[in-house]
């Protein structure tokens, strides 16, 4: 800048992830400061069949503000799992989304946001984090996401091991309602262990 002007710098850090294997919805206030969506239900559904485990997290989150709104969604997958399913709910209809290739993704991305359309565009960022842009967010509204994703179990000989991380009670976000149901198919018996809140 010229000598006795001001400037702003904008920083861009990556969003801090929750704690577990579920995602949050940030959008930004007209201020610039960032606001966390209460996810007002949490329901996960696992189909386990001998090593193999298919995970579905949905999520519903609340929009308190009086706009409509973008967002970016996180989420943290267990080490060794692939994502294979990723729908959003748009006027009442799940729709479900299909993998591009990134450049053509983010194209596609922006001409539908241009067009006041409902997209999702999910990218990778490294490691076992993935983001994805949610567009619109109703005003005082709700907006429904599944991800999907598989994974091997490990376990001793005989057993496997399936574990679902929440974060812990005083550190996590706040989650209204939470389903979990396992179905496990070519197995003789379940343990479940307890949570430690």
């Amino acid at each position: 800048p010229a000598q006795g002007q001001g400037s702003t710098a904008r920083t861009t850090r990556p969003l801090e992830m929750p704690e577990g294997n579920f995602g949050q919805l940030v959008i930004s206030e007209p201020n610039g400061t960032k606001r966390t969506l209460e996810t007002r239900k949490l329901s996960v559904r696992v189909n386990v069949q001998g090593r193999m485990a298919r995970t579905e997290v949905e999520q519903i989150f609340y929009n308190p503000t009086p706009r409509q709104t973008e967002g970016t969604f996180t989420f943290r997958l267990p080490h060794g799992s692939a994502i294979v399913r990723l729908a959003m709910e748009i006027n009442g209809k799940l729709i479900e989304g299909e993998l591009v290739e990134r450049t053509r993704a983010r194209a596609i991305y922006e001409s539908i946001v241009r067009r006041m359309k409902d997209p999702a565009l999910l990218e990778w960022q490294g490691g076992n984090r993935f983001r994805t842009q949610i567009f619109p967010i109703p005003a005082r509204g709700t907006k429904r996401i599944i991800i999907g994703y598989e994974h091997v179990l490990a376990g001793s000989p005989g057993t496997v091991d399936y574990v679902y991380h929440l974060a812990r009670a005083k550190a996590g976000p706040h989650i209204g309602q939470f389903d979990f149901r396992l179905k496990l198919k070519g197995a003789s018996g379940l343990q479940v262990l307890p949570y430690d809140a």
